[in-house]
């Protein structure tokens, strides 16, 4: 296995929304589509159609940096005919292209040009849905200052929208329908220059708002966009005050406030005076803005324009420009560890050193973790846990047991809020770090489970059975009402003793429990008894009034559904006419049939082809949705999938040319992926160890869960294959033993892992 250092690694793109994955694709987020050409082009809206926008309280002069905010109203006259997309943000920071905004005269900049020109790559997308204008208008609420900084001038705005398209509310075939856009009314305003005056007094407004107890979190969120815009010295450096302090959730704002601000050498020698400030924590983040300012700064050391025409020099030149940007970075954060913090701000500051990926050594690595455990108390609950959840391979370590052991001991929390400390994953922790020290509270958790720990967790302990605590885990489910992980338990840890008693209690509720319940039941029911756990479970498919259970059961066996009995039951049901129930068969086949299984789903499949192949667009006129499943197009899905992805066999290229042949159009582009990626020979490779420390893996388009599953299917793949990773450090060295073992077996199938981590 070889280990590359790369120096900066490209950020990972969140999944959009479909709906705004059309609206996104309209605009780049720097250019917004070339505004001038897109005002030029809109025509009048059709009649029975309309776009109006409005100045906020009719106010029409602002002083320069003032909030100008907009209303922009959908409306139609026809119902069922159009709908409008009410996204309201986007991960990257803003939405681009849902409007245009076309000013006359075309003046003013982009707050955020720089901004967006400083990334290797935007994360976009975010929820949103499609409304029908006719039933109610769909009103955006917009500042233009998100948009454009202005000089004073007289300005008439009009919008054009590109939220409209032709589509029914509620249909999942919608979302790929032509944006219809509209341009709006004209609005008049006037900037006018800032008086010093009321910039002082907008200012002193603002960090008021923020720092009162008794500002709601809209006055809070208003405060923030006031001095992100306000565009003087004072507000410059309260942004470089407040970004990364810690005391607020704004950090967004303050970080495009000092983007965006005409002040940037204010900014720059703001922020570096806030990172020799001993109550200013260091973040990565902090002073990543720091190095983008002082880069954008210098034309020298501007991120170099994109050439067409010399592509591979452009690409080479950019990978100079971000190795550069790490180094600068790590510079900056290894100067300010240096300097002394209060309390308040070590423990973020030891956290972010931890998490840096600064080749720090075992010293400084305890250092640093000692700090942070020490000062644990003061972050806020939020980022304990989640430093407990997600970054335990950067900062974990035996300096966190008394927290651990403080956390596990305290009050449960069965909600599961998110602003209580997590004890299931503090008893995981606890677990991974003093085995010894965890058992006691662990057993005491399983005798009676308090509803916020999982049997994720509570199954981890070596005992094939607990036999002691199997009369209360009985009387808890006689009362009912017993959480979900009591029945678990028995699944886990149920001996022979209570068979019988677990039998009579099921059968008196045959057909009315919940679905966790029954498929715990059934598990337990298939490892004791095996004939009694098929003979329930046959009944358990059959029975379908008072729940939907029977929708997901054959699945919620996991690996029961390998046993010879259950897999027969399961090649049965991928006849059922509810499409559903074969959904759910194909799937467990998929990930846990034996290689025989594979047949069947041919046979289903060929079967499906004989029926729907002269009216496939009857069939599929729609894209599954998220009830998918529950329809003919679902049980074509799930087939499909059954054997593109099943772990007992591997799909080459003959076998997804077939499928091709066999399957409709618009599972043609999901093929043809897998078919160029067989073809090229390179393949994604991903492994991760969370939430409970089992691997968690991805091999091309295959994925699944743990070691074995992991070594059977990578075996699978034709030799000469090429998997690419890219992990952490901490990761690699936390797993060195399993990275080691998928390179053996990766070695004697002829096949190359190739892992690189940065720095």
């Amino acid at each position: 296995m070889s280990l590359e250092k790369h120096s900066m690694v490209p950020r990972r793109c969140g999944a959009a929304s479909a709906a705004l994955g059309v609206l996104l694709a309209l605009c780049s987020a720097t250019d917004t589509c070339g505004q001038a050409s897109q005002c030029a082009g809109i025509s009048s809206p059709p009649g029975d159609a309309s776009l109006h926008l409005s100045l906020t309280n009719g106010q029409s002069v602002f002083h320069g940096g003032e909030i100008i905010a907009l209303s922009a109203e959908y409306r139609a006259d026809s119902s069922d005919k159009y709908v409008v997309n009410n996204a309201g943000y986007d991960r990257s920071g803003r939405l681009s292209g849902t409007e245009i905004f076309c000013l006359d005269p075309e003046r003013g900049t982009d707050p955020l040009d720089d901004y967006f020109h400083s990334l290797r790559a935007i994360s976009g997308g975010g929820l949103s849905s499609d409304q029908d204008p006719a039933r109610q208008p769909v009103t955006m609420v917009l500042e233009l200052n998100e948009w454009k900084s202005l000089p004073p001038g007289s300005y008439r705005l009009t919008i054009v929208g590109n939220r409209m398209k032709l589509g029914k509310e509620g249909d999942p075939a919608t979302w790929s329908n032509t944006i219809f856009p509209l341009r709006s009314n004209s609005v008049e305003f006037e900037v006018q220059p800032a008086d010093p005056d009321w910039q002082a007094a907008q200012l002193a407004g603002a960090t008021r708002d923020l720092d009162s107890p008794y500002a709601s979190d809209e006055e809070k969120k208003h405060a923030a966009r006031v001095l992100r815009f306000l565009g003087s010295e004072a507000s410059t450096r309260e942004l470089a005050r407040r970004y990364g302090s810690g005391t607020g959730s704004f950090d967004w704002e303050f970080k495009f406030g000092l983007f965006g601000t005409p002040f940037r050498d204010v900014a720059i020698r703001a922020m570096k005076a806030e990172l020799s400030d001993p109550d200013h924590p260091v973040t990565r983040e902090y002073i990543a803005t720091l190095v983008a300012l002082e880069m954008l700064s210098d034309p020298m050391l501007r991120l170099p324009p994109y050439d067409p025409n010399h592509q591979e020099e452009w690409r080479r030149a950019t990978d100079a420009h971000y190795a550069d940007v790490e180094r600068r970075i790590d510079e900056h954060m290894e100067q300010a560890s240096t300097v002394p913090r209060s309390a308040a701000a070590l423990a973020t500051t030891a956290s972010e050193m931890l998490l840096s990926g600064l080749p720090l050594g075992p010293e400084a690595t305890s250092h640093w973790r000692q700090l942070l455990v020490a000062n644990s108390a003061t972050l806020p609950i939020e980022k304990r846990n989640e430093l407990i959840e997600y970054r335990w391979a950067e900062v974990g370590g035996p300096e966190w047991l008394p927290v651990l052991k403080q956390i596990v001991d305290g009050p449960a929390n069965p909600n599961r809020a998110t602003n209580h400390p997590n004890r299931e994953y503090a008893l995981l922790r606890l677990w991974q770090v003093a085995p010894e020290e965890a058992r006691p509270p662990m057993l005491q958790e399983i005798a009676k489970p308090r509803g916020d720990i999982g049997i994720g967790v509570l199954g981890l302990l070596p005992e094939r059975t607990l036999p002691q605590f199997e009369a209360g885990w009985l009387e808890t489910i006689r009362r009912s009402g017993a959480a979900d992980v009591s029945f678990q338990l028995f699944d886990r840890y149920g001996s022979e003793n209570t068979l019988p008693a677990l039998e009579s209690i099921y059968e008196a509720h045959r057909g009315d429990w919940a679905c966790f319940p029954q498929a715990a039941m059934l598990r337990y029911f298939l490892r004791l008894n095996p004939d009694y756990g098929v003979k329930e479970l046959t009944a358990a498919l059959a029975l379908r009034k008072t729940t939907g259970c029977f929708r997901s059961q054959l699945s919620e066996l996991h690996d029961y559904a390998r046993m010879p009995q259950v897999e027969k039951l399961a090649i049965q049901q991928l006849d059922d006419p509810a499409p559903s129930v074969a959904s759910d068969a194909a799937q467990a086949l998929q990930r846990n049939g034996s290689p025989a299984a594979e047949n069947a789903l041919w046979a289903r499949l060929e079967k499906f082809h004989r029926q729907w192949k002269d009216n496939p667009e009857e069939l599929l006129r729609r894209l599954p949705d998220m009830t998918g499943l529950g329809s003919e197009n679902g049980r074509e899905w799930s087939l499909v999938q059954g054997i593109l992805l099943g772990q007992a066999w591997f799909a080459d290229a003959a076998t997804v040319r077939r499928l091709k042949e066999l399957t409709s159009p618009v599972r043609q582009s999901e093929l043809d992926s897998a078919l160029q990626t067989l073809e090229s020979g390179e393949f994604i490779l991903n492994m991760i160890w969370w939430p409970e420390d089992e691997l968690d893996y991805t091999l091309g388009w295959y994925s699944g869960k743990g070691m074995a599953n992991f070594e059977e299917k990578l075996a699978q793949f034709p030799p000469g294959s090429h998997f690419r990773m890219v992990t952490t450090k901490a990761m690699l060295e936390a797993h060195k033993a399993e990275f080691a073992e998928a390179e053996r077996v990766a070695s004697e199938s002829g096949q190359i892992i190739e892992v690189s981590a940065p720095r």
